[in-house]
């Protein structure tokens, strides 16, 4: 089935580079400021309180999995989904979108289980303070819930750009920072005058809710405008994957408990003992991960093995 893009949907021109460039501005100046609210928002926890310093290493620690996982897989997806629409190849560009999202969830579920896994020796390698290892710990792990819908929205964002439409992701954009500052205003009044210590927690678990409405709203008008995104197979395997994820995750655990992870022992003495503890557990859960997805015969995971060796430089049979 073939069909033409309509480039110029709700005025948008394919010619007018300057406007798309204005509606992409316009996205980064909105997350900027959720940004400076979000900052804001965590000075409450006092003066005393690291929660800003404690939200910027979570984030980072958060967006391991995504950057190497999901940004090395969704750039060719990218241009090959471009191809499509130029092309007008509605039965392509739905193909190659649908299986960007299911082979990227694949990576970034396994990615996020094994870093949420390794949470506290992750945290223990970068201070071995027992209050700023259970905040940082803390703190990404609510950044985590949002993992799965930061990377499906990345995608959805990349399909509407294929299609040459900055404006509607703008203002989709406009409605996640929307949710977002409305929740940073409950932490504000409500959470922060009685509870300051759970500061931080609060403003990373208000990114992961901001993250989920924006991915549902993209899938929803995106399945519109395309008549279909697969999205029944989509989410039918991205349940696969976190069902093979939990059980990783619990292995992984158990292994944390071996290595003194909720006891002060092993694996938050030092940064040595932290960084053998991530490595263990983390290998551990990906290991157990990847098994679980083979057992239950997951048409992705052997495909989804394909990238992954890319980025670690071997080559696939």
């Amino acid at each position: 089935m073939r069909f033409r893009p309509d480039f110029r949907w709700r005025g948008v021109g394919l010619g007018t580079a300057g406007r798309a460039a204005g509606w992409t501005f316009g996205m980064i100046v909105i997350t900027q400021l959720t940004i400076l609210a979000q900052n804001n928002v965590a000075s409450l926890a006092g003066r005393d309180d690291p929660s800003i310093a404690v939200l910027n290493v979570s984030w980072l620690l958060f967006m391991l999995p995504h950057s190497i996982l999901a940004l090395s897989v969704a750039t060719p997806f990218f241009t090959r989904m471009s191809a499509a629409a130029s092309a007008g190849d509605l039965g392509s560009f739905r193909a190659d979108l649908s299986s960007s999202l299911r082979t990227i969830l694949l990576l970034v579920v396994g990615g996020g289980a094994a870093v949420g896994a390794a949470a506290i020796p992750l945290a223990a390698f970068f201070s071995l303070d027992p209050n700023t290892v259970v905040g940082i710990s803390s703190v990404l792990l609510a950044y985590l819930i949002g993992l799965v819908p930061f990377s499906a929205m990345f995608v959805l964002q990349r399909a509407f750009f294929a299609l040459a439409d900055t404006r509607t992701p703008f203002f989709i954009q406009l409605v996640q920072g929307s949710v977002a500052v409305g929740a940073l205003g409950v932490v504000a009044f409500v959470i922060a005058p009685a509870r300051p210590d759970l500061v931080g927690v609060a403003v990373a678990a208000c990114t992961s809710v901001a993250s989920v409405v924006q991915a549902i709203v993209l899938g929803v008008v995106l399945r519109r405008r395309l008549r279909g995104i697969d999205g029944r197979r989509v989410l039918v395997r991205l349940a696969l994957f976190l069902a093979a994820a939990i059980v990783a995750i619990l292995v992984g655990v158990g292994m944390l408990a071996l290595l003194g992870g909720f006891s002060s022992g092993f694996a938050v003495a030092d940064r040595f003992s932290a960084f053998v503890s991530i490595v263990l557990v983390g290998g551990t859960v990906l290991v157990v991960y990847a098994l679980a997805l083979i057992a239950a015969r997951v048409p992705e995971a052997r495909a989804g093995l394909s990238p992954l060796r890319r980025i670690l430089g071997r080559r696939p049979r």
